[in-house]
């Protein structure tokens, strides 16, 4: 007997029932009030077939004895432009970028950007291959994983959703659609590897049918699923905080659309909306240890709807992971942003009285039988997602009991990456001081330090990676993020405080506006019409008070300036240096210092190299130094190219340097504001050069 299942056409979804029509020419038999087609050759039943009822119509397996389906929907006209978005979309993957682009509509881009799938992509599954998704929606996890090659049963309750998921799963043989309510199918005993409730279990209360608490139909649904899973299975669970930062601070509830609801608990006069409930930390471990279960929670950012980045669970205080939680601020999904509190100072408090993970905005928690079942699946400290579709092919992370980063590109193991430097972004510092100062001239003077101090050293890094230590100096190195890992460069000192400013604007958002002094700021000209002037008022305090008197640093003592700008610029043969070729960092201007820069090109010839040792001129000592090594590791090959031999066959150029050898040493003078050592390149291993990975040198300063 053929298993089918039909297309419940909802009267509000005129869309699919024209769509539908047009493909139902035939007369068809009806079971249980559902039209019945034969499945396609590529329409597998699902894996929970057997013990439930289903038939099978146009791309869905419908329980006949579901009757009309569940009633939610963010809209009839949402749903039918994605019913058109998905229909002439010649490519549905989850990371297609014809559906990853902006719609200028929340419901579209839930529904439809690669996002979604970052909830499942930092968890390591390695064999596991059978899914049970439970709230499948109009199909972005669903899709996802069958491009992975996942065995899938998604179950949806809504007929509309159910046939869009169809739709955007189209020709994947191993995803079976089934619209059902999940609380009516007999689930197969050990069969699933994993189960997903992403976005569900807070409905548990509404979709349930028995006159229960909303904790007791949570703990029915993971009963259920617990009974099917695999002896090394594991459930995973999304789902909003119930008083997450952006909650306690005013913003609405994302299902409810207004504020302190889940705060207050959700009382029972709230009527129609009774059934919808979150929950936080304290009750989560509650009800899964009186189930036995073992669990872990992570975090994502900003929220598990569209997650950037996650956060492990006791991993808050691991090298990166503030700036990585304070990059992604709280979102509101319900239009409403007006909170009642600052709501980033407080997520700042939280985390420095490590409080953060009881508040984040959303949990992921993943529940197994076994604790080490369970322990392997976060193999992760922290990630910061990829977006290929975008043109950020890789991502960044750490992984468990390491102490360096790596790439991140979906599953494959990368290489380590240098230490992460320890610090606090610069903006969360300017945000802090915003809040304490008691009038506009504090942050004013302030950005201003920052600016000259990133002046005097020429750290033309973008705001938005710049670290400060414990005192408020400027760290050289740059939290090294992945949708930029060549760091942005801005052009003079003008551009980078405008940048600079618009970025803290958009950073502090609504924050500033509780602030007493800067409640009143009208624009982002207001406030950098203010620091220039500042700046020049300390520029004009340091001419009288003599040039060496003044400090870069925020309260330091020192007057000195002890750090430089090293560079590497490359060019092809006959071609002119530019700032487009071009890596630097900064370094000590003491002892002994190792320079590594690693080149970006695009597979080009390079026959110029230059090599600039300082960006300061004699006034700052020391000035002299003995270059010990300056070497190019080829890619690929590690083979090396000792660009110290240019000294013995006089192939180098230099400016602003006096050059001496003594002792089989290089040393170099600095004479001017401009030095630099320029090499031919093309004398000095021809083939070798056309795709070199890093540059090395090794310098040490006189004093």
């Amino acid at each position: 007997m053929a298993q089918a299942v039909p297309v419940r056409v909802r009267p509000s979804a005129p869309y699919l029932a024209r769509k539908h029509a047009a493909n139902s020419l035939e007369i068809r038999p009806v079971i249980g009030g559902h039209a019945v087609t034969e499945p396609s050759d590529g329409a597998s039943p699902p894996l929970l077939s057997e013990g439930n009822s289903l038939v099978f119509s146009d791309g869905v397996w419908v329980d006949s004895n579901f009757g009309a389906g569940l009633d939610y929907s963010d809209g009839d006209a949402q749903e039918r432009e994605l019913g058109r978005i998905l229909h002439e979309a010649s490519d549905r993957r989850w990371d297609a970028a014809s559906l990853a682009r902006n719609h200028n509509d929340w419901a579209l881009e839930y529904h439809l950007s690669p996002l979604r799938a970052n909830i499942l992509r930092g968890l390591t599954l390695k064999d596991r291959k059978t899914v049970l998704e439970v709230g499948a929606g109009c199909g972005a996890i669903t899709r996802y994983l069958g491009d992975q090659g996942f065995r899938v049963d998604a179950v949806e309750g809504s007929a509309a959703r159910a046939q869009l998921a169809a739709l955007r799963c189209h020709g994947l043989e191993g995803v079976s659609l089934v619209q059902a309510n999940i609380n009516d199918l007999t689930l197969p005993a050990a069969t699933y590897d994993l189960v997903l409730f992403v976005g569900v279990l807070e409905y548990a209360g509404r979709f349930l049918r028995d006159d229960c608490s909303a904790e007791t139909a949570v703990k029915k649904m993971l009963s259920q699923a617990v009974a099917s899973l695999t002896p090394d299975g594991v459930i995973l669970v999304a789902i909003e905080n119930r008083i997450g930062a952006k909650y306690l601070c005013g913003f609405s509830e994302d299902h409810l659309g207004r504020p302190w609801a889940g705060v207050a608990g959700y009382p029972t006069f709230l009527g129609g909306d009774a059934g919808i409930r979150t929950f936080d930390s304290a009750q989560w471990v509650n009800m899964l240890e009186s189930m036995a279960l073992k669990h872990r929670f992570f975090y994502p950012l900003p929220d598990y709807k569209l997650p950037q980045a996650l956060i492990s669970e006791g991993a808050s205080r691991a090298p990166g992971a503030l700036a990585v939680a304070d990059r992604f601020g709280p979102v509101s999904r319900s239009g409403d942003i007006n909170g009642a509190a600052p709501v980033r100072l407080q997520q700042a408090a939280f985390h420095d009285a490590c409080l953060d993970e009881y508040f984040a905005d959303s949990f992921g928690i993943v529940v197994g039988a076994a604790s080490g079942v369970v322990e392997e699946v976060l193999a992760h400290q922290w990630i910061v997602f990829d977006r290929p579709w975008v043109g950020q092919p890789q991502g960044l992370c750490l992984r468990v009991d390491e102490q360096k980063p790596r790439m991140f590109a979906g599953q494959s193991r990368q290489e380590p990456l240098p230490s992460l430097p320890s610090g606090e972004p610069l903006l969360r510092f300017w945000l802090r001081h915003a809040a304490a100062t008691p009038d506009r001239e504090g942050l004013t003077q302030l950005i201003a330090a920052h600016y000259q101090q990133m002046r005097d050293q020429g750290l033309t890094n973008d705001a938005g990676s710049l670290l400060v230590d414990c005192d408020g100096r400027l760290l050289p190195e740059c939290f090294p993020w992945p949708d930029d890992l060549s760091f942005s460069k801005l052009p003079d000192c003008a551009s980078w405080l405008e940048d600079a400013l618009d970025r803290f604007l958009v950073y502090a958002g609504a924050d500033l506006s509780f602030f007493p002094a800067l409640k009143d700021l009208d624009s982002p000209a207001a406030l950098v019409k203010q620091v220039m002037e500042a700046v020049r008022d300390n520029d004009q305090l340091s001419r009288e008070g003599g040039e060496e008197e003044r400090s870069p640093y925020i309260g330091a003592e020192s007057p000195a300036i002890n750090l430089t700008h090293v560079a590497i610029y490359w060019a092809g043969i006959g071609e002119e240096f530019s700032e487009e070729r071009c890596k630097s960092q900064s370094y000590q201007l003491e002892g002994r210092q190792r320079v590594k820069l690693a080149l970006s090109h695009n597979g080009e010839q390079i026959g110029r190299l230059r090599f600039d040792p300082s960006n300061h001129s004699p006034r700052f000592l020391p000035n002299k130094l003995v270059l010990e090594a300056l070497t190019i590791y080829t890619e690929g090959t590690e083979a090396e190219i000792d660009l110290l031999r240019a000294f013995s066959v006089s192939e180098c150029k230099s400016n602003d340097l006096q050059i001496t050898t003594e002792n089989d040493q290089i040393q170099l003078q600095i004479l001017g504001p401009d030095p630099w050592l320029a090499f031919d390149l093309s004398l000095l291993g021809g083939k070798l050069i056309s795709h070199p990975a890093r540059v090395e040198a090794v310098m040490f300063w006189i004093a």
